[in-house]
């Protein structure tokens, strides 16, 4: 196995960039995911409401497969659909029925792309998230701050250090390889990863139905051939980053007692559960997860930001 340095990981400038923009999209995010949004009747749609539509496309006479929907909710700004459509619903109101010009991206698709379009539009609601003021977040969010400034800041820090974790993360698998692995570990790992494939399945079933799925390779939509591939070059994956992270792990002289184990499947919502997860999974296996975390956490929190 080769394994670079870690001590002292340089974390390229780029990684912890944060734009005002991605503050403010989260920002949003959690708004709207912290309380009920406000139904706006007295003005039109603006940037960043959420409006709720009816819509249909047409290139010409012809109304494309996929173009029409009632009761659509989208956020305006959020680029979740082709260039324009979003802007030019912007300072419309609830009730009103209107068309809209646009042209689908070269590289849409080969049926679309490049092609002008109409959408008929008809808007149903227009929904707007609170301010995010002190009162709003030492009502919704005081676990994090007292103040508005404040919950912006950490926002702001709580994305730098996703993005190094995302570098981190990217980096253990680019930069080291692994060369030979002990006797029997890909079988074991396969064994794993189908035992944990299937209980995804098994527990889709138990709370929605089978829904015309025979076996677990339907549910992932592949041919058994296709699903035992799929089983083996995942096990693979998974095995090298975690050969990978254990041999970080003990270069970085990390330690781990079988109580921060616990406390860590605790923090991923296994609260009472964790002797049947030993049970189903192993030792070997709760650990080596908590161990990936904490050479993640270790190196986030360290990484000397270069230029």
């Amino acid at each position: 196995m080769k394994i670079k340095q870690y001590k002292g990981l340089k974390a390229v400038k780029k990684a912890q960039v944060i734009t005002d923009a991605q503050v403010a999209q989260e920002l949003e995010n959690i708004r709207r995911q912290r309380t009920q949004v406000i139904e706006i009747t007295d003005r039109a749609a603006r940037n960043g409401d959420e409006v709720i539509i009816d819509y249909a496309g047409f290139v010409g006479d012809y109304q494309f497969p996929g173009g029409t929907a009632e009761r659509q909710p989208l956020t305006l700004g959020s680029g979740m659909f082709i260039p324009g459509f979003e802007e030019k619903i912007i300072g419309h109101s609830i009730g009103e029925e209107f068309d809209i010009d646009v042209t689908f991206p070269e590289d849409y698709s080969e049926e679309l792309g490049g092609k002008a379009a109409v959408f008929e539009i008809k808007i149903n609601g227009i929904y707007q998230a609170p301010e995010l003021t002190d009162e709003f977040v030492q009502e919704h969010l005081n676990a994090y701050a007292d103040t508005a400034e404040e919950y912006r800041a950490y926002v702001r820090e709580t994305i730098e250090k996703e993005n190094i974790i995302a570098y981190v993360k990217n980096d253990i698998t680019e930069s080291n390889t692994v060369n030979s692995y002990p006797a029997g570990y890909f079988e074991h790992l396969e064994k794993l990863t189908n035992f944990v494939l299937e209980s995804e399945f098994d527990y889709y079933v138990q709370y929605y139905g089978d829904n015309g799925y025979d076996d677990v390779h339907d549910y992932y939509n592949m041919t058994e051939e296709e699903y035992a591939e799929y089983v083996s070059e995942k096990a693979k994956l998974d095995g090298d980053y975690y050969m990978i992270v254990e041999a970080i792990f003990r270069q970085l002289g990390l330690s781990l007692t079988a109580t921060e184990v616990t406390n860590f499947w605790q923090s991923q919502g296994i609260l009472d559960g964790y002797e049947a997860l030993i049970d189903v999974y192993g030792v070997p296996y709760a650990t080596r997860m908590a161990m990936a975390e904490t050479v993640i956490d270790y190196l986030a929190e360290n990484a000397v930001i270069a230029e």
